[in-house]
C-alpha cells in the first residue's frame, strides 16, 4: 500500500512539474512573439529611450520627452506601461520588467492624445480603444460627454427625457433601465471600470441623491449627494468613496454601499494625508512624510518609501492582478517609476 501510495505521489509531482515546464515555455514563446511583432521603425526609436534601475527606483532616460509630463502609468503583471503627454501629442513606452527593454507603442502621437480612462480590460487614450496591450480596437465613438461607455464597448449609458438608456452604438437600438417619474429624474454619473457596478444622480424637488446600481442596472442603495464632492465606486463588496473638498483640503469617507455603514472615515485618522485610492488599499503620506500602502479593510500597512527631503506625493499607483506588487509614479517626478514586491 505505502509504495502504490508513493508512486501516486511520485507521478503527481511529475505532472507539475511537466505542466510548469509547459507553461514556462508557452510564457517564453508568447514573450519572443510579442518581441518579433514590433516594428521596425518601433525598434528603432526604442534607442532613444532607457530605462536604469537602482532598488525599488526605475528612471527614464531620454531627450525626447523635455516637453511632456508622465500622465499615466499602467501595469499587467509583467509590463509597466508610461503616458506622457505634451500640449499636441503624447507618446506611449513600454516597459518589460524581466527583459529591462523599452518599447515605442506610440510616439508623438495625435490620435492617443486627450483623455485617459479605463475601461472593463480596454483603455481609453485619446480618440482611441485601446485592448490590454495597448494595440488598437476601433477610434472612440463619437458620444457625449454625459453618457459612459460600457465595458463590451458596444453599449453606452445616457441620459434622456425618458430616464437612463443603455444604446447600442452600432445599430442603435435603446432599451430604458430607469424611469423618471413626476418626482425623480436621473442622470448618468459614472462606472466602475469593470462594469460590475454604476452611479447614477437622482433629483428630485426636495434633495440631489447618488444612486448605486448593480450591473444589471438594479437598485442598490442611495446616498444624500453632498456639493463639492466626488463619488467613485471601490472593491467588489462594492465601497462607494465619498471625497468631498472643504478648505484646500480634501476628506474621505468610504461606505459599504449596500447598507451605507461607515468603513473607514479619514477625520478619524489623524496619522494619514494625501490618499489615492485603488480597491481596498490606499496609498498615502504618514505623519513623517513617508509613503505608506494601508488597507482600510485590515488596516495592515506598510511602508514604501521614507521622506529624505522632498515631499512625496503620489500621482497614481497600480496593483498586480495578485495583489503581490505595485507600481506608484510620484508627482515630483516625471521621469521614474517605482516597483515594489509585496
Amino acid at each position: 500500500m505505502n509504495k502504490i501510495l508513493k508512486r501516486a505521489v511520485l507521478i503527481v509531482i511529475i505532472i507539475i512539474m511537466v505542466f510548469g515546464s509547459i507553461n514556462m515555455f508557452l510564457d517564453a514563446k508568447n514573450e519572443k512573439e510579442e518581441e518579433q511583432k514590433i516594428d521596425a521603425n518601433k525598434v528603432a526609436a526604442r534607442k532613444d529611450y532607457e530605462i536604469v534601475r537602482e532598488n525599488n527606483k526605475y528612471t527614464l532616460k531620454s531627450n525626447k520627452l523635455k516637453d511632456k509630463n508622465l500622465k499615466k502609468a499602467f501595469y499587467d503583471d509583467k509590463n509597466v506601461y508610461l503616458y506622457y503627454s505634451g500640449e499636441e501629442n503624447s507618446t506611449l513606452l513600454k516597459y518589460n520588467i524581466k527583459s529591462g527593454k523599452v518599447v515605442v507603442l506610440y510616439e508623438e502621437s495625435v490620435d492617443i492624445h486627450g483623455k485617459i480612462k479605463e475601461i472593463g480590460s480596454n483603455y481609453r487614450l485619446g480618440n482611441k480603444l485601446l485592448d490590454s496591450k495597448f494595440n488598437e480596437i476601433t477610434d472612440y465613438p463619437e458620444i457625449s460627454n454625459e453618457a459612459v461607455l460600457l465595458p463590451n464597448l458596444e453599449n453606452i449609458l445616457l441620459s434622456t427625457e425618458s430616464g437612463l438608456i443603455v444604446k447600442n452604438v452600432k445599430d442603435g437600438n435603446e432599451n430604458l433601465v430607469l424611469e423618471n417619474t413626476e418626482t425623480d429624474r436621473y442622470k448618468t454619473y459614472d462606472a466602475k471600470t469593470d462594469g460590475k457596478y454604476l452611479l447614477a444622480i437622482k433629483e428630485s424637488k426636495e434633495k440631489k441623491s447618488i444612486v448605486v446600481l448593480d450591473h444589471n442596472y438594479k437598485l442598490i442603495n442611495t446616498i444624500e449627494y453632498k456639493e463639492n464632492t466626488n463619488y467613485s465606486i471601490l472593491g467588489d463588496k462594492p465601497y462607494l468613496l465619498e471625497s468631498t473638498l472643504n478648505n484646500d483640503k480634501t476628506s474621505y469617507i468610504i461606505y459599504d454601499a449596500k447598507d451605507i455603514s461607515v468603513i473607514y472615515n479619514s477625520k478619524d485618522q489623524d496619522n494619514y494625508t494625501q490618499y489615492i485610492f485603488e480597491d481596498t488599499k490606499t496609498v498615502c503620506n504618514d505623519k513623517k512624510g513617508n509613503l505608506v500602502l494601508f488597507d482600510y479593510i485590515s488596516k495592515e500597512t506598510r511602508t514604501l518609501i521614507n521622506k529624505e527631503k522632498e515631499d512625496l506625493n503620489v500621482q497614481n499607483f497600480l496593483m498586480s492582478s495578485d495583489d503581490y506588487s505595485l507600481v506608484l509614479t510620484l508627482e515630483e517626478d516625471d521621469m521614474s517609476f517605482y516597483l515594489f514586491y509585496l
